[in-house]
């Protein structure tokens, strides 16, 4: 049993409290909607460490590269007008017990004990920093938060040297953001090509062509041995032997859980918050998006976090429904770059088959089986099937629904 931090604490009037949310990132907006749409009844507690309900943490390279405000960022909060719900701003659950359904929170106006009936987890992730850098140095930061992208926005400036430490989606994406405002960027990343984990090797050298064409430089098998600031300079030392020098680094190399809160309550925790395919961890405790481990996996995907919403809310309606197998597909929002990956589209390996269309002038596109099921598609530079695409994922395909996929005449 988790014990509460502080003896004799204020119990707030809120004895009927029915949901408590821990966290108020996008899955819980997306959540909040859907039981707005199903009428969920009974008071409900928000809990957001930050000043702000609700934004899509996904656009901030668009947000960095000044094409969307702050307001256009914010999620349209419309189920702030159900008469049930509060909001507790630049506040903190700080812990939970669990068999007494009770949480303390720490507010503006000091801690305070809330009582529910069911709670959800929402509490998302933090960036992770790998070892080789210094999180002390001032010349370092993440892109994770609002507050992440203005601290980036006061620091830069036309004709800057910066680094970007990360070649996955939201670096490139940050990477582009940073060439758009002028400065001089240098992407690192420690893998052999670009967003390893989504393209096979043709399709991330088109992508690094690209990418260059834009200026922006792309440093493949970086693996840093030093991280040092001199002066106003931040210091890369490769093991190549090459020091990438900068005044601002950019960490952009993927997120490990927030999971501390339920650790400390005695949930099961790996990676996430462990909950089965109808987001449940217990008996009325849930979690939700990038804090959630749904069966071995976490997703950070807004496709993802929509299907666990439409899940969780019927769940906490009472009726059990259960998450089924996501078909997903990835945008690279670079622009001036079509780029689409959905599935397995990675190198073949022994149980998969490939086949390809590259008509060597910027079109490539290429379907990965097993058998003749579809598992993975990468299209680079003409990405007007990818819904079509991922409509088929899973799917057995004919031999002319593929040779419509792979040789369809770009409209």
């Amino acid at each position: 049993m988790t014990r509460l931090t502080k003896p004799n604490l204020k119990l707030l009037d809120l004895e009927s409290v029915k949901l408590l949310i821990v966290g108020a990132g996008l899955a819980t907006h997306k959540l909040m909607q859907r039981l707005k749409r199903l009428g969920y009844a009974g008071e409900i507690m928000v809990v957001s460490a930050e000043p702000v309900a609700g934004y899509n943490r996904v656009l901030l390279p668009e947000y960095v590269a000044g094409e969307m405000s702050a307001d256009e960022l914010a999620s349209d909060c419309d189920w702030l007008d159900m008469l049930t719900v509060t909001v507790l701003y630049n506040a903190e659950v700080t812990s939970i017990d669990l068999p007494g359904r009770i949480a303390e929170v720490d507010a503006a106006d000091g801690l305070s004990l809330v009582r529910f009936d069911q709670v959800v987890l929402a509490t998302g992730s933090e960036p992770f920093i790998p070892p080789c850098l210094d999180s002390s140095l001032s010349g370092l930061v993440p892109l994770r938060t609002l507050g992440d992208a203005n601290t980036i926005l006061s620091r830069v400036r036309r004709d800057m040297p910066v680094t970007v430490f990360g070649g996955g989606l939201l670096g490139l994406e940050a990477a582009d953001a940073l060439a758009r405002l002028g400065c001089r960027v240098t992407v690192v990343h420690r893998a052999s090509c670009l967003l390893n984990r989504q393209l096979d090797a043709t399709a991330a050298e088109l992508l690094k062509t690209k990418l260059n064409e834009r200026g922006i430089t792309i440093l493949l098998d970086a693996q840093t041995v030093e991280h040092r600031q001199e002066g106003s300079s931040q210091e890369l030392l490769l093991k190549n032997g090459l020091c990438i020098k900068s005044q601002l680094i950019v960490v952009a190399c993927g997120t490990t859980a927030r999971d501390n809160l339920a650790d400390r309550a005695g949930l099961v925790c790996r990676d996430g918050v462990v909950v089965d395919e109808s987001l449940r961890a217990k008996t009325n405790v849930f979690a939700i998006g990038e804090c959630a481990n749904v069966v071995g996996r976490r997703y950070a995907l807004v496709d993802a976090v929509n299907a666990q919403a439409d899940v969780l809310a019927e769940s906490l309606m009472g009726t059990h429904q259960t998450l089924r197998s996501l078909s997903l597909g990835t945008h690279l929002k670079v622009s001036g770059v079509d780029l689409f990956a959905a599935g397995d589209a990675g190198e073949a390996s022994d149980k998969t088959d490939a086949v390809v269309f590259d008509d060597l002038n910027g079109i490539y596109r290429r379907l990965v089986f097993v058998g003749r099921r579809l598992v993975g598609a990468v299209f680079f530079g003409d990405t007007s099937l990818s819904r079509k695409v991922i409509s088929l994922l899973g799917q057995e395909l004919s031999f002319s629904d593929r040779d419509d996929l792979l040789f369809a005449v770009r409209g």
